[in-house]
């Protein structure tokens, strides 16, 4: 069997995922560090305790879905199969976040839920689950 080329598509998801990925962490440590340098801005509200902690839980998750998200980017560069498997199960995530706001009758996230939607259809295709050595 011959070596697969790497699809054009699965370039442009490796390279938004690696700059997503890189985007989140640089986002998580700002906002750790607007925590640190400005404590007034956290103090201004009423729930100074609860604004703090949320911001540490946001920051914490926030960088670590950008570690997540840069991996699978250079796991799809590379065609690694956990690359494949867990951003598939990101893009499921993905879907299911962005069902959870229609409960309430916001549907804004319709075009979202319909790209990520594409973007699984897309990963399993046959010759798109080639390049990540699955049959």
């Amino acid at each position: 069997m011959g070596k697969v080329e790497r699809p054009l598509g699965v370039s442009v998801l490796a390279v938004l995922d690696i700059i997503t990925g890189i985007f989140a962490i640089i986002g998580g440590i700002a906002i750790a560090e607007i925590l640190i340098r400005f404590p007034i801005i956290a103090d201004v509200t009423i729930f100074a305790s609860f604004a703090t902690t949320f911001g540490a839980m946001f920051r914490g998750v926030l960088v670590i879905m950008g570690i997540i998200a840069f991996l699978v980017g250079w796991g799809f560069w590379r065609g690694r199969g956990w690359a494949w498997t867990l951003g598939v199960m990101l893009y499921v995530i993905c879907i299911v976040l962005g069902l959870l706001p229609m409960l309430r009758g916001d549907v804004s996230g319709v075009v979202g839920i319909i790209v990520v939607g594409m973007i699984l259809y897309y990963l399993f295709k046959p010759n798109i689950r080639a390049w990540f050595k699955f049959p």
